[in-house]
């Protein structure tokens, strides 16, 4: 390379440095001096919230994870452990496929009167790094 243009690279990579220095100060000064051109009051930010009179619907009101009942059927009881098998359907709150899963009851009298095969609808929570049944209600 000779030394003409090695000069004119430099020239040239000088001219697309200072351009680049010199859109930047231009978007510093316009970003800078926004509040200059906004209205004296701006009105967008006055949204109030209107409190209604009327009822709230039950599909708007929020659901705990233990107010919904979800079907399955009795597999097995093992009252004596506080527990119960129920091949249940998705359980999509907790993250759970249909499957076949073995919980802990928070009451073991629950368990009074269920048979494998009964058809049930049942609560469930998280309790620790497990879940408990809250509720069965045989549907037979």
């Amino acid at each position: 390379m000779d030394g003409s243009t090695r000069k004119d690279l430099l020239h040239a990579a000088g001219v697309i440095l200072a351009a680049s220095v010199a859109t930047f100060a231009a978007a510093v000064a316009i970003t800078m001096s926004g509040p200059a051109f906004a209205a004296p009051h701006d009105y967008r930010f006055e949204v109030t919230r209107v409190a209604s009179s009327a009822p709230a619907l039950a599909w708007n009101a929020p659901q705990s994870i233990e107010q919904m009942a979800y079907a399955g059927r009795v597999v097995k009881v093992d009252a004596d452990a506080g527990k119960i098998m129920i091949e249940h359907r998705p359980i999509w709150r907790l993250y759970m496929e249909s499957m076949t899963m073995i919980f802990k009851v928070r009451d073991g009298a629950m368990l009074t009167g269920l048979t494998p095969g009964d058809k049930i609808r049942f609560k469930v929570g998280r309790a620790g790094d497990g879940f408990v049944v809250t509720w069965i209600e045989n549907s037979n």
